[in-house]
């Protein structure tokens, strides 16, 4: 991975917090924490941003829709 340092334990959280969200979809752990990667490498990769601003973005972006997706949960627990 060269000099990249991912946040290995906040990747981890993260998939957590998404299992905890959709406990229906078994992948969704494994998705999110593809997704943060993804995103902070394609950011890196198009010059936008070094890994480290790009892989915190990345889990901050995360986050929000993860919690953005547990409001609208609670509003409409259909």
């Amino acid at each position: 991975m060269g000099q990249a340092r991912p946040d290995l334990a906040g990747v981890a959280a993260l998939a957590g917090q998404a299992r905890a969200a959709h406990p229906q979809d078994s992948d969704a752990g494994t998705s999110t924490a593809f997704v943060a990667g993804y995103a902070a490498g394609l950011a890196e990769g198009t010059g936008q941003a070094d890994f480290a601003r790009a892989h915190r973005a990345s889990l901050r972006a995360l986050e929000r829709l993860i919690a953005q997706g547990r409001a609208e949960q609670q509003e409409d627990p259909a």
